[in-house]
């Protein structure tokens, strides 16, 4: 029973950890984030667009978590929930990637072919698995890829089919 405790402890230490980070993390972490859509692409903001009217015609409230993301802090938020990931002995991280549609820049300026919206007003964990199972759809009918289609084991999130970050949508975007 003690080790049940111990383990539980743990992982509320864990959760209350990641929430305060992503809390602070805009006065704490380097670089440039924005949630700007002046920062996509512009191809793929008409994307985003056409899905965001197809969600709020559906009666859906969100915000724009993230648009563009400057390396620097694509590189710190890779390392530092990499790290945390290792020393908590759960998978945490928020980013499988060092090289991110959301840093992509064209002559210097931001053109992020990815972004990520969040409920608002939806407290129940069901309600928000049903925006993120819509917003998937939506992407993934227009032909954009949903993080709702990644997978990991243990999200909270999976017992609805979804993966660990059913808020982002991005688009392959060339390369420049």
């Amino acid at each position: 029973m003690k080790i049940l405790k111990v383990g539980f402890l743990l992982s509320s230490f864990s959760v209350l950890l990641i929430v305060f980070l992503l809390l602070v993390k805009d006065t704490i972490t380097p670089g440039y984030a924005s949630n700007s859509l002046e920062d996509l692409d512009p191809n793929f903001r008409i994307k985003v667009e056409l899905v965001t009217e197809r969600l709020e015609a559906q009666g859906y409230n969100f915000r724009i978590s993230e648009t563009f993301r400057s390396q620097e802090r694509q590189d710190f938020i890779y390392d530092f929930y990499e790290r945390l990931s290792k020393k908590i002995g759960l998978n945490v991280r928020v980013t499988s990637a060092r090289v991110s549609r959301h840093s992509r820049t064209i002559n210097g300026k931001p053109a992020a072919c990815a972004i990520d919206l969040r409920p608002v007003g939806l407290y129940s964990i069901k309600k928000r698995a049903d925006f993120y199972i819509a917003l998937r759809d939506e992407s993934v009918a227009i032909g954009l890829r949903s993080g709702a289609n990644f997978k990991r084991k243990g999200y909270v999130y999976g017992r609805f089919g979804l993966g660990y970050d059913p808020g982002h949508i991005s688009d392959s975007c060339s390369r420049i």
